[in-house]
């Protein structure tokens, strides 16, 4: 027999700290737990989830009767004037009566309007549930990937506001947009030159060289290395006095792309160097050939380096796969500074895990990027639904 739970309309926010309120009066929740599986629930947008798959996923880490446990916290849920739908077997959470602010933010998303990127920003209060704390590994896991995707949806939108604004004749807030992208990554080398050019273009030429110098300052202290050829060229030109001209971005790969067997010394050095870092650490040129592979990469993924070297790391993503997902993945991390993202990779013995993997471009004593370096972390355990 079906249970059903009519309440008044929840409104749940779940990105930065969670925070439920009923009627602008706030509600508490009395565990981690109830929290953690109330925003599972809320963000599956009206999906029936099985009780088992559900006790597996907040409770198999810890002792007693896993479906005991979730009993115990639909039940505090629903205390709390939660609407559930359940029966024996499932449990469903019913989207037309409580508000979520991500399930608001990915709506937002499709939109290219200035008005919807901007509530996008306004929304996003930090990473999703970033007060929650460690719950199980199954669930972790989850959270890891639905942070990621938030996140990488956010600076797609501020992104597309950037260009926006600047479009529409308003540099100013295209300067609070860019702005906005350089303090979420120092980093990233695409939102510095934006913001150089968009203070030339505003006639602040002095705030323009003052961002390449700070960006300057910190990669060599913290990377030893330099700006990129396009960041010097807008510095050179601000210093003898002319106003750049903004752009349409670069979307490729640089031209320079030594093959494998000519691999310089700099990146060889570099592969070596990068090997020893207590990670799993991929190293590949501008083509994409594999010049650099460590000792937690074989133990990961069960490849010996001797097989791997000079070939192009499409055997990670699958059978039959293609350097395609590679290769974009190579760009974005050019084009932006750094790519970072949740994947499914292969392992030798055609097993598969989920894997969390940043990749940034490796530059030499110039600046010019020879290639991309990528240290991946697999996910503790799968993920249940995915």
């Amino acid at each position: 027999m079906r249970q059903r739970n009519v309440t008044a309309a929840f409104d749940l926010r779940l990105l930065g700290a969670f925070a439920a309120s009923a009627r602008g009066r706030s509600v508490a929740l009395r565990t981690r737990k109830d929290r953690a599986l109330l925003a599972y629930l809320a963000l599956s947008e009206g999906r029936r989830h099985n009780r088992g798959r559900l006790a597996e996923l907040l409770w198999s880490d810890v002792e007693g009767d896993p479906r005991q446990s979730l009993r115990q916290s639909l039940m505090g849920i629903s205390q709390a004037g939660v609407a559930l739908d359940t029966t024996r077997d499932d449990v469903r959470l019913d989207p037309s009566l409580l508000t979520v602010d991500a399930l608001e933010v990915r709506g937002l998303l499709a939109s290219d309007a200035i008005p919807s990127l901007e509530r996008v920003i306004a929304l996003y209060h930090g990473p999703l549930l970033d007060d929650l704390g460690p719950i199980a590994a199954a669930f972790d896991d989850w959270l890891t990937i639905e942070r990621e995707r938030l996140a990488a949806a956010l600076v797609d939108a501020q992104r597309r506001l950037l260009d926006l604004y600047a479009a529409a004749g308003t540099p100013q807030r295209a300067i609070a947009a860019a702005s906005r992208l350089v303090a979420g990554d120092p980093y990233r080398e695409e939102a510095r030159c934006e913001l150089m050019l968009l203070y030339a273009e505003c006639g602040h030429a002095q705030a323009a060289i003052a961002q390449y110098e700070a960006y300057a300052a910190l990669l060599r202290k913290e990377l030893g290395a330099e700006p990129g050829e396009t960041a010097k060229e807008i510095h050179r030109l601000l210093l003898e006095g002319h106003a750049p001209a903004r752009r349409a971005r670069a979307r490729g790969l640089p031209a320079r792309a030594p093959a494998a067997a000519a691999v310089n010394e700099f990146l060889k050095t570099s592969a070596l160097v990068l090997e020893q870092m207590p990670d799993c650490v991929v190293v590949t040129d501008l083509e994409g050939h594999i010049v650099g592979w460590n000792q937690h990469a074989r133990s990961n993924f069960g490849y010996e380096k001797r097989e791997v070297l000079g070939r192009k790391p499409s055997f990670l993503y699958g059978p039959g796969a293609d350097f395609t997902v590679s290769a974009e993945l190579m760009r974005k991390a050019v084009r932006y500074g750094r790519w970072s993202g949740v994947l499914r990779l292969y392992n030798k013995d055609g097993s598969s895990r989920l894997h969390k993997r940043t990749m940034m471009p490796l530059r030499d004593a110039n600046g010019r990027v020879v290639g991309v370096f990528g240290v991946t972390r697999p996910l503790t355990r799968p993920v249940p639904g995915l």
